[in-house]
């Protein structure tokens, strides 16, 4: 997989404005086995294991604007390269035709190289969904669950930059309109 993302973000307060751009670019290559065992018309149970290997670059660029004309700017640069393991275990419900309800566990952990930090990383998700299917174009989605991160960085398009530690529940719905 191959991606990359652009972000702006411009905040104004009474005091200040605030710009930030960030930058990332990934390169990731996996492989692994994934099983997917059908228990009967209801119930199935996937899994599965890969080996991952992570090149990520990116960049941050800040600049504060005080009320007073006084600017600040702050740039940094980052090379990771990163090399993990992925688990997943998935059970999937289908009580219906219509109803598609999942409740999964995926864990990722390894060993992360940056420019100054260098050590293990790791995530680990519990979560469930219900997709329930309204017509052809018109879908409800509902996922809740915990979320567990240690010195993370991802390379998703949506998400750039990690963090020492984070922990979070969460929780979603909605309606999937496809035009």
């Amino acid at each position: 997989m191959i991606s990359g993302s652009h972000r702006d973000d411009t905040q104004f307060n009474n005091i200040s404005k605030v710009e930030i751009r960030r930058t990332n670019k990934a390169l990731v290559l996996s492989t692994g086995i994934n099983k997917y065992i059908p228990t009967n018309l209801i119930h199935q149970n996937n899994y599965g294991a890969a080996l991952k290997l992570y090149y990520i670059t990116g960049n941050l660029n800040q600049r504060l604007i005080d009320n007073t004309g006084g600017i600040f700017d702050f740039r940094d640069n980052f090379i990771t390269r990163r090399a993990g393991v992925n688990v997943f275990y998935n059970h999937a419900i289908y009580p219906n035709t219509r109803t598609i309800v999942t409740f999964a566990f995926q864990s990722e952990y390894g060993y992360d190289d940056e420019e100054e930090v260098h050590g293990t990383y790791g995530y680990t998700n519990i979560y469930g969904a219900l997709s329930y299917f309204i017509s052809y174009r018109t879908r409800l989605n509902c996922n809740f669950g915990a979320q567990y991160q240690k010195n993370y960085i991802d390379d998703s398009p949506f998400l750039i930059g990690g963090s020492p530690e984070n922990f979070w529940l969460y929780a979603n719905a909605g309606i999937q309109i496809n035009l």
